[in-house]
């Protein structure tokens, strides 16, 4: 059930966290929490690592990861107490020793759910403390018996409107960003947050660290965005909590007017124009690079494409920021493997790889490897299957001597093509 016409009370509480004093910090953040439900909130949005303020070293960030189940426990009495939502990010620490900087939101009956930040801010080198997490999350909160979406965001993720964007499809209504984001770039900060919310039609809240922590100035500039871009509730440099009342009718009011929060139309899908001619593909691949993307390359036949290739292909366009896949030509695999192959032509062979939301070029080549396409495109990476020993790789040498690299990746799925040809030919009991 969409929350139309639910009035609800939405803030944030803003200040300066000492410098990896979780227990001084929590302190902190009650006090402003109980401030807030006697303002009758029923949700709170706390900063980016609320509890310790920027983490230099991984170090740091294992140790104060090892406060942050105290640290929620202590908040979901609280949580339940007033019948009030609280969300902000804390470091997490996995048995595996993976550390991941989460967004936790927290109900009147406890833990609701988590979000992992997958853009890590390279200035404050977040890549060397923590692990990118990797699937956006939409959570969903009950007020008044109605349904409410947040879709989560943590500061640098807010530069990056794709997340946004699948997050509103999803229905949310409201997008939450904790943030440390710094004084130096407040405008963007501020600009950022503003199109986010009129972009997709939706209510943001979004709660920034201010003051000086470990020698970084913050902005602050926490505020509250209307679907329209109205600023309903904002703080400066200044620490405090704000509290607004918002109604969540008023984003089917934002979006009768004229609707932008809709999935891309059909200009999005002429998957056609993926497959390429090898010189077509220098161009537009030599364009990418040179606006600083990394191109990913892999090569097969994927005479009959199935679960192992489609994994296979995930693993291959995570190498980098886009994928290219050699196809070999029909003539190719007869050479390789025989008359009777393939089982399908290579024009059905590319449209459905081109099809595959992670592939993002196709281009067929009839040579039996793929080494004058390599050399030609020269990726960033070279990606082939475990069972490939890296001296035995067409083109690695290659791809290597140019300052690329060369990815082994595991099948998840033990199937091939020859197996299910041979399952369709003789049944399963062969």
């Amino acid at each position: 059930m969409e929350a139309f016409g639910l009035t609800l009370k939405v803030g944030f509480f803003q200040f300066t966290p000492l410098d990896l004093m979780p227990e001084k910090n929590l302190q902190v953040v009650i006090d402003g929490l109980l401030e807030g439900a006697e303002m009758g909130a029923n949700l709170i949005l706390l900063p980016e690592l609320w509890s310790c303020g920027l983490l230099r070293t991984r170090k740091e960030a294992q140790a104060q990861a090892q406060t942050t189940e105290a640290l929620l426990k202590e908040i979901s009495p609280l949580c339940h107490e007033r019948g009030m939502f609280v969300a902000g990010s804390l470091p997490e620490l996995e048995e595996n020793g993976s550390i991941f900087n989460t967004l936790y939101v927290i109900g009147p009956d406890g833990f609701l759910g988590r979000y992992r930040k997958i853009h890590l801010f390279p200035l404050l080198d977040e890549e060397k403390i923590f692990e990118p997490g990797t699937r956006p999350r939409d959570i969903w909160i009950h007020i008044q018996d109605q349904e409410v979406g947040l879709g989560c965001l943590i500061c640098f993720d807010l530069r990056f409107p794709e997340l946004s964007r699948l997050l509103t499809f999803r229905g949310i209504d409201i997008l939450i960003c904790p943030a440390l984001w710094p004084e130096a770039r407040r405008e963007h900060f501020e600009t950022l947050l503003m199109a986010r919310a009129m972009e997709n039609q939706c209510f943001l809240i979004a709660a920034n660290t201010c003051g000086n922590v470990s020698g970084v100035t913050f902005a602050g500039s926490s505020s509250v965005i209307a679907p329209d871009g109205e600023v309903l509730a904002h703080l400066a440099t200044e620490p405090g909590i704000a509290v607004t009342e918002i109604d969540l009718g008023k984003k089917a009011k934002a979006r009768k007017t004229f609707f932008t929060a809709r999935p891309t139309s059909g200009w999005a899908y002429h998957m056609d124009e993926k497959i390429m001619s090898l010189e077509e593909l220098v161009t537009v691949t030599t364009r990418r690079k040179k606006a600083g993307q990394k191109m990913v390359f892999t090569n097969g036949c994927f005479d009959i494409l199935h679960a192992g290739h489609v994994s296979y292909l995930k693993k291959a366009r995570l190498q980098g920021d886009f994928l290219v896949v050699g196809l070999n030509s029909d003539s190719s695999i007869r050479a390789i493997k025989g008359k009777e192959r393939p089982i399908n032509p290579q024009w059905q062979r590319a449209s459905l790889l081109s099809s595959l939301e992670v592939v993002d070029y196709v281009v067929i080549f009839h040579e039996n490897d793929p080494e004058r396409l390599i050399r030609a495109l020269k990726p960033d990476v070279l990606v082939k299957g475990e069972d490939w020993e890296e001296d035995q790789i067409v083109g690695a040498d290659f791809v290597k001597s140019t300052g690329g690299e060369v990815k082994r990746v595991r099948f998840d799925v033990a199937i091939s093509t020859t197996e299910i040809i041979e399952k369709i030919r003789w049944g399963s009991s062969h």
